[in-house]
């Protein structure tokens, strides 16, 4: 996307490539695509009591969390969510 513009930062990758630099890299993208404007958080929406959800779910293995979800007729969540 940068063409050699890029090149500049692959050099500080390679001069400096630890964890820091990354996390560096990474805020400064969120900076630029957010253009300054917050996170999303859902920090102050209101508390659903019973959504449906099975009793026992984050304390389960994955087996009985597949066969809880099966039990129910429900689809597994999607990859990368709880």
């Amino acid at each position: 996307m940068m063409g050699p513009d890029a090149d500049a930062l692959a050099g500080a990758l390679e001069r400096a490539p630890v964890a820091k630099t990354i996390v560096a890299f990474e805020k400064l993208m969120r900076k630029w695509s957010s253009q300054g404007g917050a996170d999303y958080n859902q920090s102050h929406r209101d508390n659903e009591t019973n959504t449906g959800g099975i009793p026992g779910y984050d304390d389960m293995s994955f087996a009985q969390k597949r066969a809880a979800q099966m039990s129910q007729n429900r689809p597994s969540p999607r990859r990368g969510s709880s």
